[in-house]
């Protein structure tokens, strides 16, 4: 393994260890509410398009303005799209702190200026782009923290034991892969929606 290939997985590992401050912990991408009403759904099957089309399009800031908005406007529940600004705010700003790069400041600038929501997702896939880290690598740590979230989700749930979870873990980021590869072109780079009427 080169040095690079080295620290591209060393800043994954960082920005992916429970212990990077993101404010993830609180949420666990709609699990409680599905299973409350009988059905499970996967947030994180929706959002890699949209990192991967950050992932792409990272120093373009008008680009990333425009997914940013058109993310913004898909995520209709209230409760999912403020954890995910939330999430988003504090990743950026945790980056910002601990790399010290102006681009990343320029993006937490945009999001306090209001010009910006920053969902998490984005700010996830702006990140692994800084970091150097692959948009295949970036996908698949965002689908398994997507995964290991909800499996813990429904831990604390009760509606599944701590053994049983990690079995479901298990047998669930086989499908990853999968996954991946059925959403890897879903983002368009040019998106139909006006961002005039999406603020």
């Amino acid at each position: 393994m080169s040095s690079l290939d080295a620290n591209s997985l060393l800043n994954l590992l960082q920005i992916s260890d429970s212990a990077f401050p993101t404010g993830s912990f609180a949420h666990s991408g709609g699990l409680e509410a599905a299973y409350q009403r009988g059905f499970l759904s996967s947030s994180g099957a929706f959002s890699v398009p949209f990192m991967r089309e950050a992932h792409r399009s990272w120093v373009d800031l008008e680009a990333i303005r425009s997914l940013d908005c058109v993310l913004n406007a898909s995520l209709s529940n209230h409760v999912a799209n403020r954890a995910s600004t939330q999430q988003g705010r504090s990743l950026i700003q945790t980056a910002c702190a601990t790399y010290k790069d102006s681009k990343l400041t320029e993006v937490q600038n945009l999001i306090y200026d209001g010009k910006l929501f920053g969902h998490q997702v984005l700010m996830y896939g702006i990140l692994c782009a800084f970091l150097g880290i692959s948009e295949d690598q970036a996908a698949i740590s965002f689908l398994f923290s997507s995964l290991r979230t909800m499996v813990a989700a429904g831990v604390r749930l009760g509606a599944v034991g701590t053994l049983e979870g990690q079995r479901m873990q298990f047998q669930l980021q086989l499908k990853i892969p999968e996954v991946m590869e059925r959403h890897r072109d879903k983002c368009k780079k040019k998106h139909s929606l006006d961002r005039r009427f999406l603020r």
